[in-house]
């Protein structure tokens, strides 16, 4: 029986939705990977997306058009706020054969007069909790309480979102989005053939890393199957995890194409071209090899996104009106940073991951032959993709040790 692609629907319309999504994700995260740093690298564009339509909720003229228009929200508001409540319930499965959480939150100064209705739709169709907050009279123990919350939502993967000082007293909201998901390979890989082997960074240094393999290690009677993709220059290749709704995307650059090459070419909504739109092909694999890894990043997003185009949203005056409540005349509002912090694992069992986004509101003082084999032993690009098309997770894989 052949495996039907992740993307791949009855409907072609269904199909094309999904494709989109996934484009407009791969886009959104390699653009702001091209302003981050140089070698290993995790984000998630699902995680950051949604804390930017958060704070798009609260902005209006100059500054919504930019974050609108640079992380691509939908500005009819009915369908907006639809789309949102669809993807939080999405995100929050029940009964499924892995784990899949999204959390949100917003944490309000005692003395911040916030708009009710900004407040309702954040509880409404973001499913934040709201949690009252004295950032100017005891920030310490909001830092703490915070970096617990999260905590708490991310299995203990990331411990650390404020140190000692790092909240302003004149920040008035606090909006961090939690993701986390933890899953198993449909088929996982047995240890036993786990060893070292090469692998050849972007400087032609060759290093020794743990390759998990699968293919005639394991039998050359009955060889692994999965879907396949080869074009001018890269391989992609879908693993499943158990429960046939997330999957992992490694897209391996042919020898002498950079992971730059490669992203820049991803940026231009070429997940087609990769067989991401169901035109992969089950394929037979003598040889399947695939580093074991572990990434951690964190950065500040700030100076990236006014980069990209969101440059209001960190000024003075930043045009945040819809956050006041209407009969407050408030001093004006800006986004001193948007921190975003990630884990990410893959090991014979499967993948864990886990990934903030904490933006901190402040107010002023005032398709071809079958391959043979598929060997990560190079630098590549992974992803972690849902049906819907939703990055979950976006990696460059430089050194995996």
């Amino acid at each position: 029986m052949i495996e039907r692609h992740p993307f791949e629907e009855r409907n072609p319309m269904e199909c094309s939705t999904k494709v989109r999504v996934l484009d407009k994700h791969l886009s959104f995260g390699l653009s702001l990977a091209s302003y981050l740093e140089e070698g290993n690298l995790s984000v998630s564009p699902l995680n950051i997306m949604i804390a930017l339509a958060m704070l798009y909720e609260g902005a209006t003229r100059e500054t919504a058009e930019q974050i609108a228009k640079v992380a691509k929200i939908d500005t009819t508001r009915l369908t907006r706020h639809e789309g949102f409540k669809q993807l939080t319930d999405a995100l929050n499965p029940t009964n499924a054969a892995y784990t899949l959480k999204c959390a949100n939150a917003l944490w309000v100064d005692n003395g911040f007069p916030i708009n009710s209705e900004f407040k309702g739709i954040l509880e409404d169709c973001y499913k934040a909790q709201v949690y009252p907050a004295d950032f100017q009279g005891n920030p310490r123990q909001e830092e703490l309480r915070i970096n617990q919350w999260v905590k708490e939502r991310t299995e203990g993967k990331i411990l650390k979102v404020f140190s000692e000082g790092s909240i302003d007293p004149l920040t008035g909201l606090i909006l961090p989005n939690v993701l986390y998901f933890k899953a198993s390979w449909r088929n996982r890989f047995n240890p036993k053939y786990t060893q070292e082997q090469d692998f050849t960074l972007s400087s032609g240094k060759v290093v020794s890393v743990n390759m998990m393999r699968k293919g005639e290690v394991e039998s050359r009677r009955k060889l692994p199957k999965f879907q396949y993709h080869k074009n001018d220059i890269a391989q992609t290749l879908v693993l499943p995890y158990k429960g046939g709704k997330l999957f992992n995307v490694i897209i391996l650059p042919d020898e002498g194409v950079s992971t730059k090459c490669l992203e820049s070419y991803l940026k231009g909504g070429k997940a087609k071209a990769f067989g991401l739109n169901g035109e992969t092909h089950e394929t037979e694999f003598s040889r399947l090899e695939l580093p074991v890894h572990e990434l951690r990043t964190s950065c500040d997003l700030k100076e990236p996104l006014r980069r990209m185009g969101i440059e209001r949203l960190f000024c003075d005056n930043a045009q945040l009106d819809k956050m006041y409540s209407e009969s407050v005349v408030g001093p004006p509002l800006y986004v001193k940073s948007i921190k975003h912090q990630t884990y990410f694992k893959t090991n014979e069992e499967g993948s864990e991951g886990a990934a903030v986004t904490f933006p901190e509101v402040v107010a002023l003082d005032g398709g071809g032959p079958l391959p043979a084999e598929f060997v990560v032993e190079r630098p590549f690009i992974e992803a972690v993709v849902d049906k819907l098309g939703n990055v979950l997770f976006l990696n460059r894989v430089e050194d995996p040790r």
